[in-house]
């Protein structure tokens, strides 16, 4: 047990420390607490976009379990810093948003789109120097439909989705766009659609163990409890696919 918990870095017995994205956030947390109840092991969690989660690993935060982007993931084990295979989480579609019960514009093409982000008084989305996956993806639709100064200009970026929809049930913005599961995981908003297939992003999100939670019994069961049938079921009831 002694050399387990040395292996372990930060954590202690029956804790398992995840680092994962904001997208996976919310159902994570709730199989925790079921996780908990079963075994009795504690998950501590912190979590960031993609990218942060990426250069936190690699500068050596201590984790068992990373959770985040596939792109993520296979970086961090190029670099060395997970072992074993990747389990998928889940396929999530990036969504258009807005504050529960008000008039939902039609975002179905791709003409459709871009006549309600110019109309809209307000758009948020994640901020892409945050490294937000669907922040720098949305960035390069805004270009290549070319309105990108027209909604930039009223632009309300946030550091990543949950927060984008948090600004939008709100009042602080009228639309919001980030994945479908962050847009469930909040109260007071709801989809008005997902993006046209043109400009559609489709983001894989896996999770894996690190050398550590390798030594860490209690995040090796976590890591199988997550990506088991009802970890998949917590995950379809979350908007992944």
């Amino acid at each position: 047990m002694a050399a387990a918990m040395m292996a372990a870095g930060a954590a202690r017995a029956g804790e398992v420390v995840l680092v994962g994205t904001g997208a996976v956030r919310h159902t994570l947390e709730k199989l925790a607490q079921d996780f908990k109840t079963r075994t009795g092991h504690d998950l501590r969690g912190t979590y960031g976009t993609a990218g942060v989660v990426t250069r936190r690993i690699e500068a050596g935060e201590p984790a068992d379990i990373v959770a985040s982007s596939r792109a993520s993931i296979a970086a961090l084990g190029n670099g060395g810093k997970i072992v074993g295979e990747p389990r998928d989480l889940g396929h999530v579609r990036m969504a258009v948003a807005v504050r529960k019960g008000a008039a939902k514009p039609d975002v179905s093409t791709t003409e459709a789109l871009k006549a309600a982000l110019v109309a809209a008084p307000s758009v948020s989305y994640g901020d892409p120097k945050a490294g937000a996956t669907t922040g720098i993806h949305f960035a390069k639709v805004l270009e290549q439909m070319g309105v990108a100064e027209a909604v930039n200009a009223k632009a309300n970026l946030q550091k990543d989705g949950l927060d984008v929809m948090r600004e939008v049930a709100e009042g602080r913005a009228v639309l919001g766009v980030t994945q479908a599961s962050e847009v469930l995981a909040v109260p007071g908003v709801e989809i008005a659609g997902f993006l046209p297939q043109a400009q559609q992003l489709v983001s894989t999100y896996t999770a894996a163990l690190t050398p550590a939670g390798r030594s860490n019994p209690a995040a090796q069961e976590f890591l199988e409890y997550a990506t088991g049938p009802d970890g998949k079921a917590a995950f379809r009831a979350a908007g992944f696919e």
